[in-house]
């Protein structure tokens, strides 16, 4: 069953994303794209660009698995640990095709299963259907967990997306979910290939 990887890393110091960093993110996800045969996408977070996620896809979790551990993996990751630390990894039942090529700009919803329902902050994400470019939702495929994940993305740099607590005539509506992690993410700018 094909899966969507959605790593969050953390840039050290809290910094935002420098060339270096970026080179090194555009070869390694190139020789990731080139082992798994899927594409592979890096979004810096709109409120904290120290956070970078990574989107792509695998065949299984055991085939990301075999990644992980490949000697060619360990040698990109080696060049990175200085660089950022991995805070979270997660496999979503899905494939990562569904992710257009010129998404500009990704919204991530994550429900946390594992949580009591009753707790958290509430927040809604608020932006025009119309200028969405692609959706989806799947289950973790992680076997730990049965969180569910939303997905969507527009291919429009100039979208406009908020993630705030809701009023109080949205409580109550569609748009409005609780224990829901909310992050909105755009495309990282890669330096051109040499």
């Amino acid at each position: 069953m094909p899966v969507i990887e959605l790593a969050t890393l953390e840039i050290k110091g809290g910094s935002e994303p420098g060339a270096q960093l970026l080179a090194q993110l555009k070869s390694g996800g190139a020789a990731q794209a080139q082992w798994s045969n899927y594409p592979v996408y890096f979004f810096s977070d709109v409120e904290q660009p120290s956070t970078i996620y990574l989107v792509g896809g695998w065949d299984s979790v055991d085939a990301h698995e075999e990644w992980i551990v490949s000697s060619k993996n360990q040698k990109i990751m080696a060049g990175l640990i200085p660089l950022l630390d991995v805070k979270d990894l997660s496999h979503i039942q899905g494939d990562v095709s569904i992710v257009s090529p010129d998404t500009q700009l990704l919204v991530i919803k994550r429900q946390k299963t594992n949580e009591n329902t009753d707790r958290g902050v509430d927040h809604v994400v608020a932006w025009n259907t119309r200028e969405v470019s692609w959706m989806m939702e799947g289950l973790s495929a992680d076997h730990d967990n049965g969180d569910l994940f939303f997905l969507s993305g527009s291919d429009d740099a100039s979208t406009k997306v908020s993630s705030r607590v809701p009023t109080d005539s949205e409580r109550g509506t569609l748009c409005f979910q609780r224990t829901i992690l909310h992050t909105i993410a755009r495309k990282l700018d890669m330096p051109p290939t040499k």
